[in-house]
This record gives structure tokens, sequence and C-alpha cells, in this order.
């Protein structure tokens, strides 16, 4: 009867341990995917700011001026 008791009891601890560390886990693994997506989003930004750095630089400066102007008067 007593082994039955503690067999019990340790059996409930040990259902209560997996069951945390589960949500723990999950928890863990989203947040990281979080991270993943968000650094994706950052480099293709920085992919991007980095095309139209080397497109400006590529232009003559009277070039630029006459696109800032257009892009002004919108």
């Amino acid at each position: 009867m007593q082994i039955g008791i503690v067999l019990g009891c340790v059996s409930g601890c040990l259902i209560g341990l997996v069951i945390y560390y589960a949500r723990k886990e999950a928890r863990r693994s989203e947040q990281l995917k979080q991270q993943k997506a968000e650094s994706e989003k950052k480099e293709k930004e920085q992919e991007y700011a980095q095309v139209i750095t080397t497109n400006v630089g590529r232009m003559s400066d009277d070039d630029v001026a006459n696109r800032l102007q257009n892009l002004s008067g919108k």
C-alpha cells in the first residue's frame, strides 16, 4: 500500500516535470523562430539599402539632384 502511494507521488512529479520542461522548450523554440524571422527581415532590408546605395553611387551628381527634385515635387 505504501509503495503504491510513493510510486504514485514519484510518477506524478515526473509527469509534472515533463510538462514543465515541454512548455519551457516550446516557448524557447517560438522565441528562436521570431528572432530568426527578424534577423532575415533585417538582412533583406540591408541588402535592399546596399543596392540603392550602389545605384545612387553610380549616378552622376546632376542625375541625383534631378531625381531628388522630382521626388520632392510629388
